[in-house]
């Protein structure tokens, strides 16, 4: 279950645990070529099966460090998109944050509102000292989003191959300034 300090709901969104329910999201998401093409080939009926499987596993651990929560739209009660909670091993940034979207969801304002929620939870809860995003340099959506929010290039140190990375740091000001986004 979502501790109860993860905002589960904003102006658009609800988060919620991963669940069985989530199949017909998950087909969705990883076998639609469109919001693949800078993530990976699309995935096969057993192996998107075989994912939801391990989210709903790993979410009912209740692993801080590890979560699988699903996006739903507050104006259409349906199920829009995936977040995901990763550890990494870097002690000043412990997390990557992870958030797949279906094209229903696409310029909404629905990732903005589910990734301040989730980096909210990072630095409130977790005490995270900064956040990590890592996607495909083709991925102009994701670095806008995160460009919008406040990220910065991470240190070179932290970079991966092939990959773009973006960290966002637990500052009061990006508290504040998500803070009155989520609630004004």
């Amino acid at each position: 279950m979502i501790s109860t300090n993860l905002p589960q709901k904003t102006q658009k969104t609800t988060i919620v645990s991963v669940s069985q329910a989530h199949q017909p999201l998950f087909h969705e998401l990883y076998g639609n070529q469109r919001i693949m093409r800078n993530i990976a080939e699309t995935y096969s009926e057993e192996k998107i099966n075989s994912l939801l499987r391990s989210c709903i596993n790993a979410e009912l651990k209740a692993i801080p460090l590890k979560r699988f929560l699903v996006i739903e739209c507050n104006t259409r009660n349906i199920a829009v998109g995936l977040l995901s909670i990763q550890p990494t091993h870097i002690p000043d940034a412990p997390i990557e944050l992870g958030m797949m979207l279906t094209t229903k969801a696409w310029g909404k304002g629905i990732a903005d509102e589910a990734l301040i929620s989730l980096c909210l939870y990072c630095f409130k809860v977790l005490n995270a000292p900064a956040v990590l995003a890592r996607f495909h340099p083709e991925n102009k959506s994701a670095r806008a989003i995160c460009f919008r929010l406040g990220y910065q290039h991470a240190p070179r140190i932290y970079q991966q191959p092939e990959l773009e990375t973006l960290w966002l740091q637990n500052t009061i000001s990006n508290k504040t300034a998500f803070s009155s986004r989520l609630f004004s």
